[in-house]
């Protein structure tokens, strides 16, 4: 029996009835039978049964490939097609599994038979060219594409597939030939002028005179100026145009194609910097300033050329000259903000004021203008004014409106609401920016904490981790808060649901990172957790191979309770090669040292830490332990004294003290003196910080690689260009490392 038809047209119909079992299924309402609603298969006429069977086997395969189950997928589809022959969707799918299991002769016989029944199937010429490829018969694949090219000229699939057949077996000439046969004859060639205009790119770059690729790249830029006519002003493709013309010294062209992209494209500063860096990628510094220099001459009321040449002088590190020409460029201009954007930024570095009044001077050009109001509101945020920032930013995302307010502006308003205690506008704009970006939350976090009262700052995560109860990033900066306050029970009972929640996304988000596992190991570890806190800082290595902190820590674990001090040494020494002169990790190989009996090697290695980070408690007291071993009984009480003096909390260190009947009394009131000296003048001692107590936070950007992902922000965010070089205390970074064991904080890198 044939029943051959069309089953994408039915399938949807019953897609939800399939997903439940792999079974012949009810195929409800088609065109080709109605029965009563709710029917059963058995009321079916005997060929809508068969056609029902079909649909149900056909399902199946899909939902096999689906899940990338090719086996079961084939052998579903094989299943259907004993019982429809003759359709031709289902012996695509089967050609195709065959071909991905390498069973090209099957493959080519199921194709052979179904072009027996229609010569004129362009479908199963495609694929039967696509199997003798893989087949390795060179000859039999072009004899397929041929066949394919005279059955319908006006489809550019065939010409393109033909055209990679011959790319990758070298011949680019017959690639051309075969793309500009297509163009004469398909309505609308724009992937076949895309594809000619990169051979004719290649054969630029491959040529050997200077002449051969001049004429290489007109030809390519002359199938790129049709591909625009189809295409529209397409912005990548405007800019490959221009940068053929700039390589082939035709800049009057690359400029009139530049200044079509600046008009459609008016407010993209990341926009106007490519422009500004195109020049430079064509040669060097001094002729792509000469080339600007002379357009200027001739247009001395021309904004952008000005722009350009800011640019350019910023790229080559002549600040001057750079503020010089944006300065000229935001003079000439009527309406585009981006000069004085660009020249406030540069300003704030070493001249917030300046920058300010740059911004003003704007304003009253441009009223109401929503970025210049953002920026005013960021500059603001970087001298610490957070009451004129939280205003600014309120006109700034007012200004902007919805879809233009940006993650960075959402985020900034939430810092400088939080600063000025308008906690509801800050939660209420902190899960904007959050949700685009987790990295964003750890951000606030970092940025938080120099001011914050610590109690506060986990309140308003408490009520934002309410307010978003599924976000795993809101969790874990609250578990970072309470590790701050040596809650750590608390701190791993959100660093649990974080991972709970991580595991319920959808989305491929890296919130679980090594900097996570470092964290959480970490809070295990002051619980005396060690075996777990073990596992999760093996884990952090694994995500993190070069978190050399992560190392140290647990070498020094393994160290403080005398196990795997092999393994311990291995790490350390990672770390040691990263960082030779850190005195946590000199004092982590000493105390190894110490646990394996090797106590000269200690004293070296612990006298060695002692000089490179000195009066460090544990340090002194693990020079006393040491001294003790090699019976330097005198020299080890002085150690001790000292480090009791140091950190008069000390419990072990007390112990020792008082075992050997010496009065701690005095070296308290020792120690209160210190204290007091050390007020007066403003200083804390540097802090070694062994691998217990890491040294400082933990800063990590976010990987680009994997997610895609930093958030990739707005053209209208202007904060993180790479072009400028902002001091962290201008771009609102704590002034100083946070002294805290087990906090890791990341931050999102913005790109323009």
């Amino acid at each position: 029996m044939r029943v051959s038809r069309t089953i994408s047209r039915v399938l949807l119909v019953l897609w939800t009835g399939i997903l439940a079992g792999c079974q012949s299924a009810d195929p409800g309402v088609s065109e080709y039978s109605e029965p009563k609603k709710g029917a059963p298969l058995r009321e079916l006429s005997e060929e809508d049964q068969v056609f029902a069977e079909v649909l149900a086997r056909y399902a199946c395969g899909l939902i096999h490939e689906y899940q990338r189950e090719y086996e079961g997928a084939l052998e579903s589809y094989l299943l259907a097609v004993e019982l429809d022959p003759d359709n031709e969707e289902l012996n695509f799918r089967i050609a195709m599994g065959l071909l991905r299991q390498k069973r090209t002769k099957e493959a080519i016989r199921i194709i052979e038979a179904v072009l027996e029944r229609d010569p004129e199937s362009s479908h199963a010429l495609s694929v039967l060219a696509m199997s003798y490829r893989i087949a390795e018969q060179p000859e039999l694949a072009k004899e397929a594409y041929e066949r394919l090219l005279k059955i319908d000229k006006s489809d550019p699939l065939p010409y393109l597939d033909y055209a990679a057949f011959y790319v990758l077996q070298g011949n680019m000439d017959e690639a051309r030939r075969i793309l500009e046969l297509g163009v004469r004859e398909v309505k609308k060639p724009l992937d076949l002028y895309l594809n000619l205009s990169r051979i004719y790119v290649e054969d630029a770059n491959r040529a050997s005179t200077d002449e051969e690729a001049y004429a290489f790249r007109e030809k390519a830029t002359g199938y790129l100026e049709q591909a625009v006519k189809l295409e529209g002003k397409n912005r990548e493709l405007l800019f490959r145009i221009g940068d053929l013309y700039i390589l082939n010294n035709q800049h009057d062209k690359a400029m009139k194609h530049f200044r079509t992209i600046e008009k459609e494209f008016p407010d993209d500063l990341g926009t106007k910097q490519e422009l500004a860096l195109r020049f430079l990628a064509a040669g060097d510094f001094d002729e792509a300033i000469a080339t600007l220099e002379s357009i200027s001459k001739d247009q001395p009321s021309n904004p952008q050329v000005y722009y350009y040449l800011g640019e350019l002088y910023l790229e080559n590190e002549n600040l001057d000259k750079a503020i010089e020409n944006f300065r000229l460029s935001s003079t000439a201009t009527r309406n585009d903000p981006l000069s004085y954007i660009r020249l406030a930024m540069l300003l704030r570095v070493s001249d917030a004021e300046g920058a300010i009044d740059v911004l003003y001077d704007g304003l009253e050009k441009m009223t109401g203008n929503g970025r210049l109001s953002e920026e005013l509101a960021y500059t603001y945020s970087s001298i610490g004014k957070f009451e004129l920032a939280f205003e600014w930013y309120a006109k700034a995302r007012k200004r902007l409106g919805k879809d233009k307010s940006g993650p960075s502006l959402h985020y900034h308003y939430a810092r400088a609401a939080y600063e000025t205690g308008n906690l509801e506008e800050a939660l209420t704009n902190l899960p904007h920016a959050g949700d685009t970006n987790y990295l964003y939350l750890y951000l606030f976090l970092k940025d938080s904490l120099p001011n914050a009262e610590l109690s506060q700052l986990t309140g308003f995560f408490d009520t934002y981790v309410e307010k978003k109860p599924s976000d795993p990033a809101a969790r874990i900066c609250r578990g970072t808060l309470h590790s701050l306050q040596e809650d750590f029970n608390a701190a791993i009972e959100d660093f649990e649901k974080a991972m709970e929640l991580a595991g319920t996304r959808k989305e491929a988000v890296p919130v679980l990172d090594g900097e996570f596992y470092f964290s959480f190991a970490a809070a295990h570890e002051r619980l005396g957790n060690i075996g777990t806190a073990e596992k999760y800082f093996l884990k952090t290595i694994e995500l993190d191979p070069a978190n050399v902190t992560a190392r140290n820590y647990l070498s020094y674990m393994w160290a403080e309770h005398n196990i795997n001090l092999d393994l311990a040494l291995e790490h350390v020494r990672i770390a040691l090669d990263s960082d030779p002169t850190s005195g946590a990790y000199v004092d982590t190989l000493g105390w190894i040292y110490y646990q394996q009996e090797k106590y000269e090697s200690a004293l070296l290695e612990v006298t060695r830490a002692s000089e490179l980070v000195p009066d460090d408690p544990i340090i002194t007291d693990h020079l006393g332990d040491i001294l003790s071993k090699l019976g330097r009984d005198e020299e080890a009480e002085e150690k001790w004294k000292r480090s009791f003096v140091l950190d008069p909390t000390s419990a072990p260190v007390g112990g020792k003290l008082t075992s050997r009947e010496i009065d701690l009394d005095p070296l308290r009131k020792q120690a209160e003196e210190l204290k007091s000296a050390r007020e007066a003048i403003g200083t804390e001692p540097e802090s070694a910080a062994p691998a217990l107590s890491p040294d400082a936070t933990m800063i990590a950007e976010s990987p680009d690689a994997e997610n895609g992902k930093e958030p990739a922000e707005d053209a209208d965010d202007f904060h993180s260009l790479p072009k400028i070089e902002v001091p962290e205390s201008q771009e609102m970074m704590p002034a100083e490392p946070v002294d805290s064991p087990d906090i890791s904080i990341r931050e999102p890198v913005e790109v323009p």
